[in-house]
Order: C-alpha cells, then sequence, then structure tokens
C-alpha cells in the first residue's frame, strides 16, 4: 500500500492563523469587541509588533512563513530549533539561538513544533518560569505541545499576558474549561489549515499521487 501526504500545502495558513491569534492577543480583539458590544468605551494602549521580540520553537516550513510575516511587521524574530537550518534561518533574518535565550528574550513565543514524546508538555510550569514576563503565548501546532493546567495558573498569576491557541490537549476541547474564563486566552477551533487553496491543493495533490500509483511512479509524496 503506498501512503502519501500533503506536506508543507497548509502552511501559509497556519501562518496567517498563527499572526490572526497574534495580533488578537497583543490588541485584545475579543476582549475589547465584548466589552464594546456591552456599551463599553474603553481606553487601551498597545506594544506595536515592530517594538516586539517573536520567539519561533520550531523554524520549519510553517515557523518558516510565520518568520517572513513577522518580519513585515519590522518585528526582530528569534528561534529555537532541536534540527537547527542555519542556511534558511540566516535567509529569512531569524536569528537561531538556544533554547533558554528564546525563553526568555521573546515577546512573543510561537509554537511550531510536531508533537512527540520529547515534545509533549513542552511548555510546561517549568518552562513558563523561564519565559520573559508578559509573554504571549500562541500555539498553531498541537495541543499536546502545552500543559493547560500550568498554561492557566501562569494567565492567573500574570507571568503570561496572555495565550492564543487554536489546539488543545483533548479535542473537541471542552467549553467548560477553566480557561475560557480567563479574558486574555483566545481559543479556536484546530481550523488554522482550513482554507480554501489547502483543500483544492490537497485534493490535487492526492489526485496526482494515485494517477502515479497507477502509472507505475512513484509519487513525489510519498511517505516511507
Amino acid at each position: 500500500i503506498t501512503v502519501t501526504n500533503c506536506r508543507n500545502v497548509n502552511s501559509n495558513s497556519v501562518a496567517e492563523q498563527t499572526m490572526a491569534l497574534m495580533l488578537s492577543a497583543v490588541r485584545r480583539v475579543p476582549e475589547l469587541q465584548a466589552s464594546t458590544k456591552l456599551g463599553k468605551w474603553e481606553r487601551a494602549i498597545f506594544t506595536e509588533l515592530r517594538d516586539m521580540t517573536l520567539g519561533l520553537i520550531g523554524l520549519g516550513s510553517i515557523g518558516a512563513s510565520v518568520a517572513k510575516k513577522a518580519k513585515a511587521f519590522d518585528m526582530r524574530v528569534i528561534a529555537y530549533d532541536p534540527f537547527p537550518n542555519a542556511a534558511l534561518a540566516e535567509s529569512l533574518g531569524v536569528e537561531l539561538l538556544p533554547l533558554e535565550a528564546v525563553l526568555s528574550a521573546s515577546d512573543v513565543l510561537s509554537l511550531h513544533l510536531p508533537s512527540t514524546a520529547e515534545t509533549r508538555h513542552f511548555i510546561n510550569a517549568d518552562s513558563l518560569a523561564r519565559v520573559k514576563k508578559g509573554v504571549y503565548i500562541v500555539n498553531t501546532a498541537r495541543g499536546a505541545l502545552v500543559d493547560e493546567t500550568a498554561l492557566l495558573e501562569a494567565l492567573r498569576s500574570g507571568r503570561i499576558a496572555g495565550a492564543a491557541v487554536d489546539v488543545y490537549e483533548s479535542e473537541p476541547v471542552d467549553p467548560k474549561s477553566p480557561l475560557f474564563q480567563e479574558s486574555r486566552f483566545i481559543g479556536t477551533p484546530h481550523v488554522a489549515a482550513e482554507s480554501y487553496r489547502v483543500y483544492s491543493e490537497c485534493g490535487l495533490m492526492t489526485a496526482r499521487a494515485i494517477l502515479d500509483v497507477f502509472d507505475g511512479k512513484t509519487p513525489v509524496n510519498k511517505l516511507g
């Protein structure tokens, strides 16, 4: 049985959702919308993205796409990757740094690692104790990367300024999760990869793979 995938097709879509969540968190968009709908007219002062450092945990295809977009906002972009690609980082203007340096220097931490035994709860009580106070956490990768109990405690204590995620430890997420009681928590229902273009390109890539197999060829996206 030939097994194929649609590697990298969703990278841009996920990167767009990452930027949307980042902006929503930093600019407090959901919180201020809810307030305005209640007839309030709250004042808020923001830090502009150009004055912030984005720390990428993982610099693969999605992380690289996020870096390009963040650079368009004039952000400083730093990254930690367990298998660093120095040439890619240099081409993007991204500084590759040790994990401790990324945790301590980032105003926004964006997660882009696979879910493995080694990366489970990558963000936990210990790592949250080492981040820059007031950091924003963004996760569009995998829910298992974040210990949600530790994340909740960091939100409540003010250790982090906000969290914006598209993925959860258990999905569908329980709407009664205490995370949703926190005004500085933003959660979307694992939709980062959902775009018309992704669906179209995945369909075409899969169709090409099927035709290649029928023709006795090896699909370019074959696994193994």
